[in-house]
């Protein structure tokens, strides 16, 4: 299957004529389309603009509506087609399912970290609701020791502690 762009009418028409119980949407900001290896169209996705008023701040995208033929993982791929390409695999062999005993409550195994690191190779990593830190990982957690990420609605920030002890200290501002 294919992810390929696709017009608001074209979009519009293949909810109109599949959709169950939903219209298509009024407007749009973009329309993406799958065909299958015939080059069928078996689904399409379209974002635009939140439809709750209190999130349409122009930086949130919200898609308002996905449609399938009912074709096997069209919807993931679609939603997947909006989200963006997100980080390239450096280990493609990776398992997803981790057998671990039970540990502490909502303890991440080991193992989990280790996979992560394994899968997407050396990129920032953060383990949110973190218990422990960890070597290599930011980490964030009101029972975490001590977290290097400071998270609230408006602002972004993170410290980074250098070989030389000296901390810098980054700052991002919602506009």
């Amino acid at each position: 299957m294919k992810v390929t762009p696709i017009s608001f009418r074209a979009a519009c028409d293949f909810v109109q004529q599949l959709h169950r119980h939903n219209k298509p949407p009024r407007g749009h900001k973009f329309s993406v389309g799958l065909r299958n290896d015939a080059g069928e169209l078996v689904g399409v996705a379209m974002a635009g603009r939140p439809i709750a008023r209190h999130f349409d701040d122009g930086l949130t995208l919200e898609v308002n509506r996905t449609c399938t033929d009912g074709t096997k993982n069209a919807n993931s791929m679609l939603y997947g087609a909006v989200r963006g390409a997100g980080l390239e695999r450096a280990d493609a062999a990776v398992k997803q399912i981790i057998y671990a005993p039970i540990s502490q409550h909502s303890t991440k195994p080991w193992e989990a970290r280790q996979r992560l690191e394994r899968l997407y190779g050396d990129v920032s990593r953060i383990e949110l609701f973190s218990r422990c830190d960890v070597p290599g990982w930011d980490h964030w957690g009101n029972e975490c020791p001590q977290s290097n990420i400071a998270l609230t609605p408006e602002t972004f920030s993170k410290t980074l502690s250098a070989p030389s002890q000296n901390v810098v200290t980054m700052n991002y501002t919602a506009p």
